[in-house]
């Protein structure tokens, strides 16, 4: 996490305005001492995961992170896991009384060029499967038209128009898009975007709808949508199955998650970190061609996995713990869940219980890429006891990262219940506290770069009940 620097944010030039009484506006003096900003630091100061944890490995990700290394590490298994999580299709545990799949919501937070940028490797892992979908979609609609063309009869009219399939969708996607996309893409989808204020700024559009689909995706329920667009029927998907890839800064997190109570705070995995302060070398040669080619293999081992799966609708494949893994779960959970709600409070006790269900896919996750390269997956899989206790000791440094996602948001609120109303960001808070009580707009336009866009300010200071207009360019808070 950066620090504002008070010599670089504002250079006063010796002028006396008047504020148009004849009065003089005291001289601005800058104070950057915004506790969102310096609360961070050692709130993002997380864990990475223990070396332990990649040794254990099944091969197939074992070696594709042997590529990374550290953070970059982190990230990339992580993204990995959750893309994973959107392309097993038939493939259930019993969790709860309840058939649950391996579907994910995973968010790597840190400020911008943290490194947050190689999770974009982990889509290589699908690419195949999107393609392919998208080859067999487009042949489908051509035979269609075609067929539509050349009888030109009632019938051909009203025949149903094939499915465009596809695996990834972008975030710029408005919820009557996505809830079609799911239910044309019924097997799996996985919303996957670098840039998480695409996927905020549709929460803020439509965040009733939005929020609802995400929370009842994470559970599989079912959705349907009585909207009636185009001509076309409504919308209903039995079983929603929808994985979700997002990366972003701190700033952007409340944006799409407006309070650690909403109920979609409690579904996502959080790994979340601070910048590190190391130039790095952005000559040296990182094998490239390596990692493209050991993601592209397993891509395309994917691919076959899938569609073994995809076929398997009335026979799927079953996930189960034994005995002994089922008492050791419950008892750990039970721990971790007393632990947090003596540190937290009652807010942290959905966020334990849902992680529960996460380190369950997971370790379905980890124990089904145990059996790749198998000619026959079997009928019912038990884990392994290496993989059991793997996706516990990542469950566990990931409830720290998600305590460190708790305690932001929180003091975040906290922060914003002490501003007016009007400041409704992040960003527009902290440059309203760095502003000094009477200011010339030119002095502190390049300061506000540094928290914000200078069109950021210039909606900040039109805000009447905040800022009083002494002359042109010229203003004062009010009290």
């Amino acid at each position: 996490m950066f620090k504002l620097n008070r010599d670089n944010l504002l250079k006063i030039l010796n002028r006396k305005p008047t504020n148009g009484k004849g009065a003089v506006p005291h001289k601005p003096k800058m104070t950057i001492t915004s506790p969102i900003v310096t609360q961070v630091e050692n709130m993002f100061n997380t864990p990475i995961f223990p070396n332990e944890i990649f040794e254990k490995l099944p091969d197939p990700l074992k070696k594709m992170l042997e590529h990374f290394e550290g953070r970059d590490r982190d990230i990339v298994l992580m993204s990995s896991i959750a893309v994973i999580s959107g392309v097993l299709p038939n493939y259930f545990g019993k969790y709860d009384n309840q058939h649950a799949g391996t579907n994910l919501f995973v968010f790597i937070i840190a400020m911008p060029s943290a490194g947050k940028s190689v999770a974009s490797w982990s889509k290589k892992i699908g690419y195949s499967i999107h393609q392919r979908k998208i080859e067999k979609s487009e042949t489908a609609q051509k035979i269609f038209q075609n067929k539509k063309d050349s009888e030109k009869s009632e019938e051909s009219e009203k025949a149903k128009e094939p499915n465009y399939e596809f695996l990834f969708l972008p975030g710029n996607t408005s919820s009557a898009a996505l809830i079609k996309a799911m239910s044309e893409n019924q097997h799996s989808l996985i919303m996957f975007e670098t840039e998480s204020d695409t996927v905020s700024q549709m929460f803020g559009k439509e965040w009733g709808d939005f929020s609802n689909i995400f929370r009842k995706s994470f559970h599989h329920e079912a959705i349907s949508s009585l909207r009636r667009s185009e001509g076309k029927n409504p919308c209903e998907i039995k079983r929603s199955n929808l994985s979700v890839l997002l990366t972003g800064t701190p700033n952007q997190i409340t944006k799409m998650i407006l309070s650690v109570d909403d109920g979609l705070f409690s579904r996502f995995l959080f790994y979340i970190f601070d910048i590190e302060l190391t130039w790095k070398d952005v000559h040296k040669s990182n094998g490239r061609n390596s990692i493209d080619a050991a993601f592209d293999k397993l891509g395309d081992t994917f691919f076959d996995v899938y569609e073994k799966l995809k076929g398997a609708t009335n026979n799927p494949v079953l996930f189960t713990l034994n005995d002994e893994q089922k008492i050791v779960f419950n008892a750990k959970f039970s721990n971790w869940q007393s632990q947090y709600f003596k540190l937290f409070g009652s807010d942290t006790i959905a966020s334990v219980r849902r992680l529960g269900l996460c380190a369950f896919r997971i370790n379905m996750i980890l124990s089904l890429l145990r059996l790749i390269g198998q000619d026959e997956l079997p009928q019912t899989i038990v884990s392994s006891d290496v993989d059991f206790y793997n996706s516990l000791n990542i469950a566990e440094v990931l409830l720290q990262h998600t305590a460190a996602a708790f305690e932001y948001i929180q003091q975040l609120s906290a922060q914003k219940r002490k501003f007016p109303k009007s400041l409704s960001s992040v960003q527009s808070i902290q440059l309203y506290e760095a502003l000094p009580r009477e200011f010339k707009r030119e002095d502190v336009v390049i300061m506000s770069k540094e928290i914000a866009s200078e069109s950021t300010l210039d909606r900040l200071l039109k805000k009447e009940k905040l800022f009083e207009r002494l002359d042109f360019g010229y203003y004062r808070k009010k009290e």
